[in-house]
């Protein structure tokens, strides 16, 4: 879409000049919305469980009422019970500070999971999905749930969206289907993640308020609460950005996400000379003084992959049975004999000495492209 381009700033601490009145009054906004959300969120199966508790207790009043009807009632109640305990559920892992690490993760699976998750509310608003993932798009560094919940947030969002655009048209209009693109594309070092919508378009107030680093004025309805909350956080937490480009005929909604950082993991006396030239060709690379710390660091921090000396056939075991889906790139002195036992021991690829930088380079590139 072309339209005005919005780059979204990153949540930040608060400068040192900032007044109390202002960040008071900025978490009192913060507060308000997420208040906001939540009672919208819970709000509807309350409602169902109050009318069907009620519609129940006067079908109890009747001596002839009909056992099968009042457990068909209870079985909806029932339902919106475990639909509000996952709304809950939902609101505390996309706020709670995780407690894991950030780790690997193919964002073309989470986008999957996300779109999977929302087949009813497509289906419920009338929109048509067209949905296109660049299989090229590099991994990232994160928390699968926490982006996930960003993805679905912008999905909700383009879908309440083209709600609000139906609100104004006729009704011949009114049942004309919706249209939601979803794109996962590498850009540059990294990927971007985008959720178009031929809706009713960004209010230009949030986009004035985004550009300047303000907080959003209250009501101005698509991803102005908790949604876009959770959106820029996840942002924030992956080193990304977000950015929205809007016309009053629909809005592009982008997550801009940097690639995940290549780890090697090198033990042995030959690979250890390889660290200097790989970390300048990108990697970030741990070397081990010992088997010791090499299965200790590869526990702890993980990999992703292992470049070991081929001929300690000992740590090689070890190696791939702590941790089998590292891959373990072998390098020998070309004995030939080496190379089968390597291999039996746990190794994914032998490589014989002299090993060129950048041969091995790519010798990993592809070996690790096959994991994503």
């Amino acid at each position: 879409m072309s339209g005005m381009t919005t780059e979204c700033p990153q949540p930040h601490a608060e400068a040192d000049d900032a007044t109390p009145p202002r960040r008071h009054r900025d978490r009192l906004w913060r507060l308000g919305e997420l208040a906001a959300s939540i009672s919208h969120d819970v709000s509807q199966p309350l409602n169902v469980m109050r009318l069907t508790a009620e519609s129940t207790l006067e079908m109890l009043s009747d001596d002839n009422f009909d056992p099968e009807w009042v457990r068909k009632t209870l079985r909806t109640v029932v339902a919106q019970t475990m639909r509000t305990r996952e709304i809950i559920d939902g609101l505390t892992a996309v706020t709670r500070r995780p407690m894991a690490p950030p780790a690997r993760l193919s964002a073309v699976e989470v986008v999957r999971v996300a779109l999977s998750g929302c087949l009813t509310l497509f289906k419920r608003h009338r929109v048509r999905l067209r949905w296109h993932a660049d299989l090229a798009s590099p991994p990232v560094t994160g928390h699968a749930h926490r982006l996930e919940a960003a993805v679905r947030h912008l999905l909700i969002n383009a879908c309440e969206a083209i709600s609000t655009r139906r609100l104004d048209q006729d009704a011949d209009q009114m049942r004309q289907t919706g249209n939601i693109e979803v794109e996962c594309r590498p850009e540059g070092s990294g990927l971007a993640i985008s959720v178009s919508d031929d809706g009713c378009g960004f209010p230009p107030a949030l986009h004035a308020a985004l550009a300047g680093g303000e907080p959003a004025p209250s009501g101005l309805g698509k991803g102005c609460g908790l949604g876009l909350t959770v959106i820029l956080g996840v942002a924030e937490e992956m080193g990304g950005r977000l950015s929205i480009d809007g016309t009053p005929s629909g809005t592009r909604i982008t997550l801009h996400l940097p690639a995940a950082e290549r780890s090697l993991l090198l033990t042995g006396a030959s690979p250890a000379e390889l660290a200097s030239p790989l970390a300048a060709l990108g990697w970030s690379v741990h070397v081990a003084g010992n088997d010791d710390s090499a299965l200790c660091w590869l526990q702890e921090n993980g990999a992703d992959a292992v470049l070991a000396d081929g001929g300690d056939l000992r740590l090689l075991r070890t190696l791939h049975h702590h941790a089998p889906s590292v891959p373990i790139v072998a390098v020998t002195d070309g004995t030939d004999d080496l190379r089968l036992p390597a291999i039996e021991a746990g190794a994914t690829l032998v490589l014989s000495t002299p090993v060129g930088v950048a041969d091995l380079a790519d010798e990993l590139r592809e070996l690790l492209s096959y994991q994503f």
